[in-house]
C-alpha cells in the first residue's frame, strides 16, 4: 500500500507538470496524464511510467479512498466511489474511482481554493440580483466540468459580504471552503458529516438556514425536498446536469412519473427563478472562457414551465428576446464572446446552440467590420433597379412581380432577389436567386443615412419575404428555391436575414452544376459548395431558366 506521502508527492508532481491542469487521470494501460485547457497530456516522470498496470491503479485507488469503509463499499456495490483527498497546505481533489473491465481508473478533479467574486468572472451583473433573491429556485446547469461550482461559490461569496444570514452547504465534496463573514456557513459533507443526500435536506429544513446549497440535484427525492424548501421560505441553489435552460426543466419534469407531470411543473413555476446554463470553451490563444444561457422567470416562461414547449413557443425564443432583462441565449453569449476577439469563428459555432441562428450573427460581425464573405456569389452589375426588375420579368412572364420597394429593416443585410412564379402546371417551381453586387446601383433612393431600402417578392404560398437592397456592395448571399426539405433549411438559414421566413426549400445536382457551368463563365467569382445538400433530380426548365436569366443580365452589362 502507498504511503500517504508518497501518493501527495505523485498528486502535486502531476499538477504541477503543466499549467492550468483540471483533472488528474490514472487508467491502466494509459501513462499517467493531466488535463488542461481540455485536453489529457502525458506526464514525464523519473523513472519514467510509460504504462500504469491495474495493480498501481489499485494501490493508489486504496490511498486515496482512505480508511472510510463507506467508499469501499459503495465501490463494491455501485461500481464507483466518490470521495475527498487533501494534500495538506497545497490542495484539495474531488476523487472518483471507478471500475472498468474489472480494474480500477481514478480522476481527480483539482478543487480552487481560492473564492472568486462576481467581478473577477467578469460574469454578467445579473448574478448579483441572484445573490439578492429571499427565497425560490436557482440553478447553475451544465456539463461536468464546466464550472458550475466556482459560479455557485462567487454567488454564495457575494451574499457572505453583503448579507448577515444563515447558508448551509450539503455537498460530495466539500468543494470550496467559505470563511464566515457577514454570513454563518456552515458546511456539510457526504460521508463525513451525513450519510445521505435525503437525510441530510429534511435535517437542513429544521436548521434555521435562510439559503440552502444542494452540490446537485441527483434524483427525484433531491428535487421534490430542493422544492420543497424553495417553496417554504428558503432560497435554494443547485446543479444539474444539461445542455441548455429548456433542457433543464425538461430533466426536473423527467424524474417524475407521467401522472405527477402536471403538479411538478406546477410546483417548479411557484418557486423558480433562475436557471443558468454554463459552457466552457477553448479561448483563442490558450485557456477557456465561460458562455453563459441565463433565464429568469416572467409569465411567459412561467407559462412554458406549467405547459410545455411548442413549435410556436420555447425557451430559446423567450430568452433571446429579453436581453432588456440581463437574460442571453449561449448564441447571443458566444456572438459576445466572438466581438471581443475570445473565440474563433470555428469554436463559436461548434459550441453554439442554433447554429444557423449564430452564423447570421457573426456574418452581420463581418459586415460591420467590413470582411469578405470568401463563400459569396458575386455579379459585376451595373443597372438600375428598375431595369433589373424588368429583366426578370422579360424572363419569366408569369411572374407579375415588379419588386416595390417597402419598409426599412436595419441590419437585415443587402440583398436582391430574382424570383419568377412558374405555373405549377409545367412542372417549374418558385426560385429565389440573391445575388451579391459588386460596384454602385443607380437609381435606388436612400430612405435612411445607410442608403437601404426594401425589395418584395411573392413566394409560393403568398409569404412576402423582405429584403434589404442597399447601394453599394452586398454582403449576403444564398441561392434557393421554395422546394427545400426541413433536414437542409437549417443548413440554409445563416444566409437570409432574421425577417426572410423560409418555406420548405432545396438544391438539385444539376442546379448546382448549372450554378458552377456560370461561373466557369467569369460572372462569378466564387459558387458557394451546396453539392453537400444536393440531390438527384431537377426540371430541365428550372436549369434552363437559370441560365436564361443570366446570359440576359450579361448581354445587358455588355
Amino acid at each position: 500500500m502507498l504511503r500517504k506521502k508518497d501518493t501527495d508527492h505523485i498528486l502535486m508532481h502531476m499538477l504541477r507538470s503543466q499549467k492550468g491542469t483540471s483533472d488528474l487521470n490514472f487508467t491502466p494501460g494509459k501513462p499517467l496524464q493531466v488535463e488542461s485547457s481540455g485536453a489529457l497530456t502525458k506526464v514525464v516522470t523519473n523513472p519514467p511510467i510509460d504504462i500504469l498496470t491495474p495493480y498501481q491503479t489499485e494501490m493508489l485507488a486504496i490511498s486515496v479512498l482512505g480508511m472510510d469503509r463507506g467508499n469501499f463499499e459503495a465501490l463494491a456495490r455501485a461500481g464507483s466511489a466518490d470521495c475527498a483527498y487533501e494534500v495538506p497546505g497545497e490542495c484539495r481533489f474531488r476523487v472518483n474511482v471507478f471500475q472498468t473491465k474489472r480494474q480500477l481508473s481514478l480522476v481527480l478533479r483539482k478543487l480552487e481554493t481560492k473564492i472568486l467574486t462576481l467581478d473577477d468572472l467578469g460574469i454578467p451583473a445579473i448574478f448579483k440580483d441572484m445573490a439578492a433573491e429571499k427565497n425560490g429556485l436557482i440553478l447553475v446547469t451544465g456539463a461536468t466540468g464546466s464550472g458550475k461550482s466556482t459560479t455557485l461559490a462567487a454567488v454564495l461569496n457575494e451574499m457572505n459580504e453583503t448579507r448577515p444570514i444563515h447558508i448551509l452547504t450539503i455537498e460530495d465534496p466539500i468543494e470550496y471552503v467559505h470563511p464566515h463573514k457577514k454570513a454563518t456557513f456552515n458546511q456539510r459533507e457526504l460521508g463525513t458529516d451525513f450519510d445521505t443526500f435525503h437525510s441530510s435536506l429534511r435535517a437542513a429544513l429544521r436548521q434555521a438556514p435562510k439559503v440552502v446549497l444542494i452540490g446537485e440535484m441527483r434524483d427525484r427525492e433531491t428535487v421534490d425536498i430542493g422544492l420543497a424548501a424553495a417553496s417554504t421560505g428558503h432560497l435554494v441553489l443547485s446543479t444539474l446536469h444539461s445542455i441548455d435552460c429548456g433542457q433543464t426543466i425538461s430533466r426536473i419534469v423527467g424524474m417524475f412519473d407521467k401522472e405527477e407531470e402536471n403538479t411538478i411543473r406546477a410546483r417548479l413555476a411557484e418557486c423558480l427563478r433562475y436557471v443558468v446554463n454554463q459552457r466552457l470553451l477553448p479561448k483563442k490563444g490558450g485557456g477557456r472562457v465561460a458562455s453563459q444561457e441565463i433565464m429568469g422567470t416572467t409569465l411567459r416562461v412561467l407559462d412554458l414551465v406549467v405547459n410545455g414547449e411548442s413549435e410556436q413557443k420555447t425557451f430559446y425564443e423567450v430568452i433571446g428576446a429579453s436581453r432588456n432583462r440581463g437574460w442571453q441565449t449561449h448564441d447571443q453569449a458566444i456572438a459576445d464572446l466572438y466581438a471581443a476577439d475570445k473565440l474563433t469563428e470555428e469554436t463559436a459555432l461548434a459550441y453554439c446552440s442554433n447554429r444557423p441562428v449564430l452564423a447570421r450573427m457573426i456574418d452581420r460581425m463581418k459586415q460591420e467590420k467590413g470582411i469578405e464573405d470568401k463563400d459569396a456569389l458575386v455579379l459585376n452589375l451595373d443597372t438600375s433597379a428598375k431595369e433589373v426588375s424588368n429583366l426578370i420579368k422579360k424572363e419569366w412572364p408569369g411572374s407579375g412581380n415588379d419588386f416595390p420597394i417597402r419598409e426599412e429593416i436595419p441590419g437585415a443585410g443587402v440583398w436582391i432577389i430574382y424570383e419568377p412564379r412558374i405555373d405549377g402546371k409545367s412542372g417549374q417551381v418558385t426560385l429565389s436567386f440573391p445575388l451579391k453586387i459588386q460596384g454602385q446601383v443607380k437609381g435606388v433612393p436612400a430612405i435612411n443615412p445607410k442608403g437601404e431600402i426594401i425589395m418584395t417578392g411573392t413566394t409560393q404560398g403568398g409569404e412576402s419575404p423582405r429584403v434589404t437592397y442597399k447601394t453599394g456592395p452586398v454582403q449576403n448571399v444564398m441561392v434557393a428555391d421554395t422546394q427545400m426539405p426541413d433536414s437542409v433549411r437549417d443548413m440554409v438559414r445563416p444566409f437570409f436575414p432574421d425577417q426572410f421566413e423560409m418555406p420548405n426549400m432545396k438544391f438539385t445536382q444539376r442546379k448546382v452544376e448549372a450554378l458552377q457551368r456560370i461561373a466557369e463563365q467569369g460572372k462569378f467569382q466564387h459558387v458557394h459548395p451546396l453539392q453537400q445538400i444536393a440531390e438527384k433530380a431537377a426540371d430541365s426548365k428550372e436549369i434552363e431558366a437559370i441560365e436564361a436569366t443570366i446570359k440576359a443580365i450579361k448581354e445587358k452589362n455588355q
